[in-house]
């Protein structure tokens, strides 16, 4: 992209001594000066600090002693395209800084804090510059003084003036003071500067400003050049949609008479009708309006801007003091006018038009700043595009099948299948205007585009007479068994998996953005696709993953009822929780054609792609799958023969694994004793690998414990509840109406430990104390009730249940529907006692017992 040389770069340093306590000032002074990159040094923040500027990424590098003193962060506009630099945090150097391109120059910024109380850290300062592009912007609180830059020369600026000098920098500072102490006894002085090492094609001057206000002056370095800026977010409907105008635009433009006999023609039609719609979208639009500053506070600025120059030049008392009445007073103002705001678009949020939602979607997302990817060459991926390098090498590693080889004999057999002529088949069932209105009207709004960037609030738009045009298209492409390209192309995005190391490429995981109306036209087969799998019941019954009216609560009650039985016959049972290598990315496309073509008519043989399982297993074992998630059970009297039964049972998925070249993690898989006798089961081993023993296992979001108690899922699912609440507690302590309130705790916070209860919700109350705690602990936060007030006449006032309560309804209306299933395992679950009819020893209550409690 051109760059824009008339408008220089500025660059903004500032010691904040605290940032939390000027940040509303910051905020106008970064809009009001256009400043797009800003150094900040003493931010006193801690690793949970948090806190947003709007338009800007923060990059921030706090102490490492975990306390809120020094510190430094990087503000940055999200208009400039850049890459994060790995933070530094020493005691003796606080680091956070970027890379961008100026006039297609890589050129490094960094900000930095250089504490006081120790020696100049000029060997860390030296590995920090060689970290660096070859030319580099450091802007830096240094607390060094030399009379190169300052009125006098200590110890620390004399060792900074030897390496500034060893290295041929260029200092860049202001010729008055940067730092202006309160103490009468010292003297005002410049150690806030930049140094810099810049070709001379780049122009850069140094200017001091009043705003905002700390015991440091900010200093202003003018660039004369503009950084590369990021492309605009592609999308249709940047501003307000005029609906009405945008069905009207592309009724007219839509013609039904036309041609859908080949490939090409359906491909052809579907490219005019997502240029009509790209067209209509952008022909309805209505740009947004932005705020400005109220006369007041603007007025409040200057003065405080004039007196505090006018006390800076005399150093007078009185001069002072009237500059700290206007401080106060603009600071208390600047408070106001935020909580009058914030007041104000409270009020205005609303479930009708989505507003109540994108506010709390930004309140949980936490934006993680992705660091530079590691190469295998031990390299740093840094930009956009060498990222994007990075992650697609790591991918073309990812998206093939594993090397294992198959019986000969089973290869011969799917070579011969896919080569054999197709047998004769009546066409797939075409659509209907309804059923397409039917399915749109389904699709949620906030789901990212695809590359023709059509979202699904746009679908949902659309007028009679282009459904009845795409229902053309559609039953084209059913009729000639033809999957249009474009649907099939994606934008692939990452994001990166819970706990893995940022800089690891195989950390992030890949998501395919696809066209909707490419979906659209998946579930208009699926519905097909469907009825012939539930004809022929070609699924086995263990198998719940992808199947309609098979939850994974159902699985975990299968699970939970076996260790349950185990537990009150004095048996033990023995698990293994078995981790699919990349189940969906390593498919074998020859062995999945083959199944596809064994189970379904020729039309749509040449349209599916999912997985299908033909295989029962017979053992004395409880398999149970879901997607690629997967476990085996089995119980015994004594524990040598609950190994021995799961052993065989594994040596069979083994020979059927490498049948379909399916490659298991062994070491990521577990294997767990339910037992409340002291014996462990003797070691399972898969492909001559000894899985890893362990006392717990996590399966479906559950964490399964070695005697079923549920204590260590619930510890950790309080730790979440409580992070998830402390994002919301803002919200929930403003003044937004109380049935919003309620309806952000039952939608946000309630579904977290909500979820399983009708399986842990059996557990002992003192393990289940720690959820009723916390629901507590919001009902009072919602209601802002005094400490007098009883936990029961809260809930009382609000209609919520309490935990017990809700374990009790939610079993309920879970055993109701039991026996309706078209699974004969989940039929079994309804019977009123566990499975084998075991006599009850244990005074505990297990899954069924809700039912009657």
């Amino acid at each position: 992209m051109a760059t824009n040389s008339t408008k220089p770069l500025t660059i903004f340093l500032w010691n904040a001594n605290g940032i939390f306590q000027n940040l509303n000032e910051l905020q106008i002074v970064l809009n009001e000066k256009k400043i797009k990159i800003a150094l900040i040094s003493e931010t006193h923040l801690v690793k949970s600090s948090t806190y947003k500027i709007h338009g800007y990424e923060i990059i921030k590098a706090d102490h490492p002693d975990g306390t809120a003193h020094g510190g430094t962060a990087l503000i940055i506009s999200n208009q400039i395209e850049h890459s994060p630099l790995p933070p530094l945090r020493s005691c003796n150097i606080q680091s956070a800084g970027i890379t961008l391109k100026i006039n297609s120059v890589p050129i490094s910024i960094a900000s930095c804090y250089f504490p006081p109380e120790i020696s100049f850290p000029t060997p860390e300062l030296i590995i920090l510059l060689q970290s660096l592009s070859n030319s580099y912007i450091l802007g830096v609180d240094f607390n060094a003084k030399h009379q190169t830059w300052s009125r006098s020369t200590n110890t620390r600026g004399r060792a900074l003036h030897n390496l500034i000098t060893q290295k041929h920098l260029k200092v860049l500072s202001i010729p008055s003071p940067t730092y202006w102490p309160s103490h009468v006894n010292r003297h005002p002085d410049t150690i806030d500067f930049f140094i810099t090492k810049l070709s001379n094609r780049f122009t850069a001057n140094a200017t001091n400003l009043n705003d905002p206000a700390s015991d440091h002056t900010p200093v202003l370095l003018h660039i004369g050049a503009q950084p590369l800026m990021k492309p605009n977010r592609p999308t249709i409907t940047p501003g307000f949609t005029n609906w009405n105008k945008f069905r009207d635009i592309l009724s007219k433009k839509t013609i039904l008479n036309i041609k859908l006999k080949s490939p090409s023609n359906i491909d052809s039609a579907i490219n005019k009708f997502t240029n009509d719609i790209q067209v209509a979208a952008k022909d309805s639009l209505t740009l947004r309006l932005s705020n400005n500053p109220s006369p007041e506070l603007r007025k409040l600025l200057t003065d405080k801007r004039i007196a505090r120059s006018i006390w800076q030049r005399t150093r007078n008392p009185d001069d002072k003091s009237r500059y700290n009445i206007l401080l106060n007073k603009l600071k208390s103002l600047l408070k106001i006018h935020k909580n009058d705001s914030y007041k104000n678009y409270l009020q205005n949020l609303s479930l009708k038009n989505g507003s109540l939602w994108r506010k709390t979607k930004s309140i949980l997302r936490l934006k993680e700043i992705t660091p530079p990817l590691q190469r295998p060459n031990n390299t740093l991926a840094v930009t956009d595009s060498e990222k994007a390098d990075a992650l697609a090498n790591e991918l073309s590693t990812v998206f093939i099948p594993h090397t294992i080889s198959p019986p000969p004999l089973h290869l011969q057999m799917v070579t011969e299948s896919l080569f054999s002529p197709l047998p004769m088949a009546l066409p797939a069932k075409p659509t209907s205007p309804a059923e397409i209105r039917g399915i749109i009207k389904k699709l949620a709004n906030g789901k990212s585009p695809g590359h023709d960037l059509i979202t699904n609030k746009i679908i949902k738009n659309l007028p009679a007479k282009t459904i009845i045009y795409l229902t053309h298209i559609y039953n084209a492409t059913l009729r000639l068994s033809y999957f249009p390209t474009t649907w099939k192309s994606s934008v692939i995005i990452t994001i990166l998996k819970p706990g893995k190391p940022p800089e690891n490429p195989s950390s992030y995981r890949p998501i395919s953005l696809l066209p909707v109306l490419g979906k659209v036209l998946e579930k208009i087969l699926l519905k097909r696709v469907s009825v012939i799998t539930n004809e022929n019941k070609n699924l086995p019954n263990f198998r719940f993953g992808f199947r309609a009216s098979h939850s994974t609560t159902h699985q975990l009650h299968r699970l939970a009822d076996t260790i349950s039985t185990a537990l009150e016959t004095k048996k033990y049972c023995a698990g293994v929780f078995l981790d699919v290598a990349k189940a969906f990315d390593t498919v074998w496309h020859e062995g999945l054609l083959f199944k596809l073509k064994t189970l379904f008519p020729a039309p749509y043989y040449l349209l599916l792609k999912s997985y299908l399982d033909n295989r029962t297993f017979k053992k004395k074992t409880t398999i149970g799958t879901y997607a690629d998630d997967t476990a085996l059970l089995s119980t015994a009297a004594d524990h040598i023969t609950a190994s021995l039964q799961l052993q065989l049972h594994i040596d069979t998925l083994s020979q059927w694994f490498i049948k379909w070249k399916i490659k298991v993690n062994e070491s990521k898989s577990s294997f767990v004793t339910f037992a409340l006798r002291p014996h462990n089961c003797p070691p399972i081993s898969m492909n001559n690998t000894i899985i890893p023993h362990s006392n717990e296992v996590k399966y479906l979001g559950l964490i399964f414990d070695r005697r079923l108690t549920w204590s260590s899922y619930l510890k950790d699912k309080r730790k979440k509840l409580n992070s998830r609440l402390h994002l919301l507690r803002p919200l929930l302590r403003s003044n937004l109406a109380l049935p919003f309130k309620l309806i952000l705790y039952k939608t946000l916070l309630q579904p977290l430990w909500v979820y399983g209860v009708v399986i842990w919700g059996s557990a002992k109350q003192s393990n289940k104390g720690t959820t009723q705690a916390f629901q507590n602990i919001c009902c009072r936060i919602i209601t802002g009730a005094p400490w007098y007030i009883s936990n029961n006449a809260i809930n009382s006032d609000l209609r919520i249940f309490s935990v017990n309560e809700t374990a009790t309804i939610y079993y309920k209306r879970f055993h109701a529907l039991l026996q309706s299933n078209s699974n004969q395992l989940i039929r079994d679950l309804a019977t009123p006692a566990l499975p084998g009819n075991p006599t009850i020893r244990l005074k505990r209550n297990w899954c069924r017992d809700l039912k009657i409690l």
